[in-house]
C-alpha cells in the first residue's frame, strides 16, 4: 500500500523481498531456491494486483505517470525546478530534516527518548544478542530506516512528509528509551520518566489545539466578505489559494506573479500596473514571501529576487510601494493566525510555528495577512 502512496516507498519493497529470501532458507527444506523464487513470485504478483487496484492510473496512464515520476526525482535534485520548492534553497541535508523532526514533527520529548532508545539498542545489541540471526534481521530492518534517511534525507527538496516513513521507527525506539528509563535503578531517572510523560502529553495537546479552531481561511473568508464592499479589487499571488475561499464572484480579481523570472523591470513594470488597480492585497500564507525574501543576494543564489524581496519589505514594514507610476502605500488592517497553544487555567503555552518547514503550516493553519490601499482615492471610495 505504500507504494500506491508514495513511490518512494519502493525502498520497502526491496527490503521485503530480502526478509522473504531469507526467512525462506531459514526453514528446514530442501528446495530453498525453489520455495524462495516461489515466495518472491507470489509477494511479486501481490504488489502489482493491489497496485492496480489501489492506483490504477498508474497503469491505464503509464506514460503520464511516469512522466510525473521523472519530474518528482527532477525536482528532489534542484530545488530550482518549481517555483514552490525554492523554500529549500540553502538548507542543509539531513540537518533540516533532524532540525524539524526534533521541533515540530516528534517535538523535543519524543525526540530526546528516541535517542534515549536507540542508545540503550545499541549497547544492548552490541553486548548481550548472541543469536547472529536476530542480530542480521535486527540490522536489516534499522538499517532500511537508516537507508531511508541517507537517501531521502540527502534530496534537495526537503518536505517533512518525506520523513513520515520513519516515524513509527522512532516512536517505538522512544517507547524502548522510556522502559529502559522506568528500569533503571537511579532515582531520578525514575522520577523523570512521569514528568517527560507529562510534557510530551502537553505538547500533543498545544498542536492538537490548532483543530478546535476555525480553519483560517475560513476566518479570512469571513472577514473579506463582511468587511470588504462588492466589486472591489483584490490582488492574490499566484501560486497560492484564492480568497474569497467563497462569496469571492461579487469581486474583482488580479494575479501578482511574483515568482516569475528574471526579476527586472520588466516584470515589474506589469506587476506595478496591476498595484495601481488594486483595492486589497490578500497574502493567503508564506508560501512566496518567505522564500523569496530570502533569495534577495544575487551574488549567493543562481536564481534572485531582489526587487521582489524589497516589495515585501517595504509592504511589511508599512512603507510605500515604489512604482514606476508613483507611490503606492499598502496599509495592514487584517491578519487571521492560530499557533498551537495550551491554556490551562491562568498559565499559558504559546508556539509560533510560523518558522517551521512550510508544509507544516501552509496546509491547515496559514498566517493570512490583509493589505488595503490608503491613498486619498481609495479612503473615498470605501
Amino acid at each position: 500500500m505504500i507504494l500506491t502512496t508514495k513511490v518512494s516507498g519502493i525502498i520497502f519493497v526491496g527490503i521485503a523481498g530480502v526478509f522473504i529470501t531469507i526467512l525462506t532458507f531459514s526453514q528446514k527444506t530442501k528446495s530453498k531456491i525453489k520455495n524462495s523464487a516461489i515466495n518472491i513470485s507470489i509477494f511479486s504478483l501481490s504488489l502489482l494486483v493491489f497496485s492496480f487496484i489501489l492506483m490504477p492510473y498508474a497503469f491505464i496512464m503509464h506514460t503520464k505517470f511516469i512522466n510525473d515520476v521523472v519530474a518528482q526525482v527532477r525536482m528532489n535534485s534542484n530545488p530550482y525546478v518549481f517555483p514552490y520548492t525554492l523554500q529549500y534553497v540553502g538548507t542543509t541535508p539531513y540537518i533540516y530534516h533532524l532540525k524539524n523532526i526534533f521541533r515540530w514533527g516528534l517535538g523535543p520529548v519524543i525526540s530526546f527518548l528516541s535517542l534515549v532508545g536507540i542508545t540503550f539498542l545499541t549497547k544492548n545489541f552490541r553486548l548481550k544478542t548472541k543469536n547472529y540471526k536476530n542480530k542480521f534481521l535486527f540490522l536489516l530492518f534499522s538499517g532500511y530506516y537508516l537507508i531511508y534517511f541517507l537517501i531521502i534525507g540527502h534530496s534537495a527538496v526537503k518536505f517533512m512528509r518525506y520523513m513520515l516513513p520513519i516515524y513509527p521507527f522512532l516512536a517505538i525506539l522512544a517507547g524502548y528509551g522510556l522502559y529502559k528509563i522506568d528500569c533503571s535503578k537511579l532515582k531520578a531517572l525514575t522520577v523523570l520518566e512521569p514528568l517527560l510523560l507529562i510534557i510530551s502529553t502537553l505538547w500533543t495537546l498545544t498542536f492538537v489545539s490548532i483543530y478546535s479552531k476555525p480553519n483560517t481561511r475560513i476566518m479570512a473568508t469571513n472577514w473579506i466578505n463582511q468587511n470588504i464592499k462588492p466589486h472591489k479589487t483584490l490582488g492574490v499571488e499566484h501560486w497560492d489559494d484564492r480568497l474569497p475561499i467563497y462569496g469571492g464572484d461579487k469581486y474583482n480579481f488580479e494575479e501578482l506573479p511574483l515568482y516569475n523570472l528574471p526579476d527586472d523591470n520588466l516584470k515589474w513594470r506589469d506587476i506595478n500596473l496591476k498595484l495601481i488597480k488594486l483595492d486589497y492585497i490578500i497574502i493567503a500564507s508564506n508560501r512566496l514571501y518567505v522564500p523569496l525574501q530570502k533569495l534577495a543576494n544575487c551574488k549567493k543564489y543562481k536564481v534572485c529576487y531582489p526587487k521582489t524581496a524589497e516589495y515585501y519589505q517595504r509592504l511589511f514594514n508599512n512603507k510605500p510601494l515604489l512604482t514606476s507610476f508613483g507611490l503606492i502605500r499598502f496599509k495592514k488592517v487584517a491578519e487571521f493566525a492560530v499557533y498551537p497553544k495550551l491554556t490551562i487555567g491562568p498559565w499559558q503555552l504559546k508556539i509560533n510555528d510560523q518558522k517551521a518547514d512550510e508544509s507544516f503550516t501552509v496546509y491547515d493553519h496559514p498566517k493570512i495577512i490583509i493589505f488595503k490601499k490608503t491613498n486619498d482615492r481609495d479612503q473615498k471610495n470605501n
